[in-house]
């Protein structure tokens, strides 16, 4: 797999889990916050959650974990309080995709992040937006790919 620099995202309340979209169907979602850029910090990672070590040396893994992490620079001020309206305490589903790519993306399903606003001298004011999704390794994953139609 070629790199991707993953300039597109979206966000919706959690909803219903899919493998194959309608590029169309984005429309109903938001592109948080308007005008942001995504930099190139993005990342979505598993791991092991919960692990119980076997007799045989390994670990049966029990449950998984989805993490969330990606910063936005090129944000209005105002955005932080809708955002954090918005994502505080809420699942949401996210998706994003390479713009050069349209096919293709990865959606995480019923996450939670917190917006973190990073405010300094000499850099440009940047919200990173982190959480972690739980869930059981015999239920379906939480990050998944999807088709864009």
């Amino acid at each position: 797999m070629a790199v991707r620099y993953y300039d597109k995202v979206f966000v919706r309340p959690a909803g219903g889990e899919f493998t194959s979209l309608a590029k169309s169907a984005l429309s109903s979602w938001g592109l948080l916050p308007t005008g942001a850029k995504v930099t190139q910090e993005l990342g979505f990672t598993t791991e092991p959650d919960v692990t119980t070590a076997m007799g045989d040396g390994t670990d049966e893994i029990g449950s998984e974990a989805v993490n969330c992490e990606m910063q936005l620079v090129g944000w209005n001020p105002a955005a932080l309080a809708a955002m954090r309206t918005e994502l505080i305490n809420r699942k949401v589903d996210i998706l994003i995709y390479d713009s050069r790519l349209a096919t293709s993306g990865w959606v995480i399903f019923g996450i939670q992040v917190y917006p973190t606003p990073e405010i300094g001298s000499n850099k440009e004011p940047v919200i990173k937006l982190s959480g972690k999704v739980r869930y059981g390794s015999d239920v379906n994953p939480a990050l998944v790919p999807v088709t864009l139609t």
